[in-house]
């Protein structure tokens, strides 16, 4: 890892997303508690057709509007990089009522007052340009890119960032449309969790969840995610005596084991 985080991020690699696919955006929220690394996760309303009723990280489609606000505040961040680094941060103020990723300071206040106007107005670039507000490269870090494989009839290209809240208390509540609720977690305990059936999680969402468990603080895994210029992630689904087993390629950061296969 060399230079600084805008450095590293201005030479990511911009690969074509597959054809038909969807652009979108999640982000991974970390913060310290307990001396534990909590990690922000939404549960899906049921009655949604993609993952209803999984924990997933916050997130959701590129917009246009997106693409046309990271190129006035994030200049030199390949292109959908940077659009979908808005849509991380949207999505996560629309969805659960946290706004990060700024370059100046904000209050609790300040936050709910983004939100409901951004959930009344659906401008994002409004509301930041109503508060005078502009974004900061260096807050959220890429992590990786996934697509589901081949032959997926909803095929959704999602770029995965990271982002560190600290110790600060945050407020943040469920928006009871596209989530029914909200918690924090260590990695771990939502793996455990999942592993006895207690809550479902999509498979991008388990694997991401593996990577970051070996690490015990923020720092270490932002080091990591430079350490892996993030390409696609595409996996391949086998069957083995009529089980389905799921499989991803090598040297994309995460273990080559695999795994059985379940649908949500």
């Amino acid at each position: 890892m060399s230079g600084t985080l805008r450095e590293w991020a201005a030479a990511l690699p911009d690969e074509p997303a597959p054809d038909g696919a969807t652009p979108a955006a999640t982000l991974m929220v970390f913060r310290r508690r307990n001396d534990a690394l909590e990690i922000l996760m939404v549960k899906r309303a049921r009655k949604l057709r993609f993952a209803g009723g999984a924990m997933v990280f916050p997130g959701g489609r590129v917009d246009p509007g997106d693409g046309a606000l990271a190129r006035e505040m994030l200049p030199g961040i390949p292109a959908g990089w940077a659009a979908a680094h808005v849509a991380a941060i949207r999505e996560t103020l629309e969805e659960t009522g946290l706004l990060v990723g700024l370059a100046q300071q904000v209050t609790r206040a300040d936050a709910e007052r983004a939100r409901a106007r951004l959930l009344e107005t659906g401008d994002f670039s409004g509301v930041l340009r109503g508060e005078g507000w502009t974004l900061d490269t260096d807050a959220l870090t890429p992590f990786a890119r996934w697509c589901p494989p081949a032959g997926t009839s909803r095929v959704f290209d999602t770029r995965f960032f990271i982002a560190d809240i600290g110790t600060g208390a945050v407020a943040v509540s469920a928006d009871g449309t596209e989530s029914d609720s909200l918690l924090w977690a260590p990695a771990d305990v939502l793996m455990a969790q999942h592993a006895r059936g207690e809550i479902a999680l999509v498979h991008p969402t388990i694997r991401n969840l593996e990577r970051v468990a070996a690490f015990t603080d923020y720092p270490a895994i932002e080091a990591h995610a430079r350490t892996i210029a993030p390409r696609i992630v595409r996996p391949h689904i086998s069957e083995t005596d009529g089980a389905r087993y799921i499989s991803i390629p090598s040297g994309l950061g995460y273990s080559d084991d695999r795994i059985p296969f379940r649908e949500i």
